[in-house]
């Protein structure tokens, strides 16, 4: 399946279901992977007493409720089993603090991916998972300490005349961006090096345009084409 979800959920038991309903609900995209049984565990049993609003139920005839409702929103399934979970959250993350530090000192993603150096950049990759669980703000104020990022002029913020997006918002378009164009893990940090500092970036930044939140396709057609089409 060569397609792009906005959330992929491992488990398609009432849990897995439960989440892609309130996702769905959102309009989300949304992708369940599961290896054996929609339904889980509770597919198994007899006879379900404990489920809200239900005085009893067999366990196969609420699976089958449970699936149909997330089908009618609009779920798709994967009868597949997940073996790795690429570090594809590792590159968001990564691409988020970028799209932070960049708003926080009034700079473009190019002057801050070249203040970074590819090694502080493979850093932040690896150490991500560490990072995520501090304040984005102390991690950000370190690597603009340690590697001498100034202040600049470039605000994409008070321009913006519209909502302005969240710098996860806007990490999570470079992420896919960067996959499309590259989806070898062990390219990620390269292949961002390449896309953050490349002419799409600036249109992306015009929050004024419908650039950022168009879908990932045309973004990704434009940037191998080089212009906007």
């Amino acid at each position: 399946m060569n397609k792009t979800f906005d959330s992929i959920i491992i488990g398609g038991g009432v849990s897995g279901l439960t989440a892609a309903i309130y996702l769905l609900r959102n309009k989300k995209s949304v992708l369940i992977i599961e290896k054996e049984t929609i339904g889980g565990q509770i597919s198994n049993s007899p006879r379900v007493e404990n489920f809200p609003t239900i005085n009893a139920i067999s366990g196969p005839e609420l699976s089958d409720r449970m699936f149909e409702q997330v089908s009618s929103l609009g779920a798709e399934f994967d009868m597949d089993e997940v073996i790795n979970v690429k570090k594809e959250n590792d590159l968001f993350f990564t691409c988020s603090l970028i799209e932070y530090i960049a708003r926080k000192t009034k700079n473009t993603k190019k002057y801050i991916v070249e203040k970074l150096g590819e090694k502080n950049i493979r850093k932040i990759y690896d150490l991500s998972e560490v990072y995520h669980s501090e304040n984005i703000e102390k991690i950000s104020d370190e690597f603009i300490e340690q590697t001498g990022i100034e202040i600049g002029n470039y605000d994409i913020v008070s321009t913006c005349d519209y909502r302005v997006p969240t710098y996860w918002e806007i990490g999570k378009v470079y992420k896919r961006l960067i996959i499309m164009v590259d989806n070898k893990e062990e390219n990620y940090v390269k292949t961002l090096i390449e896309v953050l500092t490349s002419w799409i970036i600036e249109k992306i930044d015009n929050y004024n345009s419908s650039m950022y939140y168009e879908n990932p396709d045309y973004i990704y057609c434009c940037y191998m084409q080089g212009k906007v089409l």
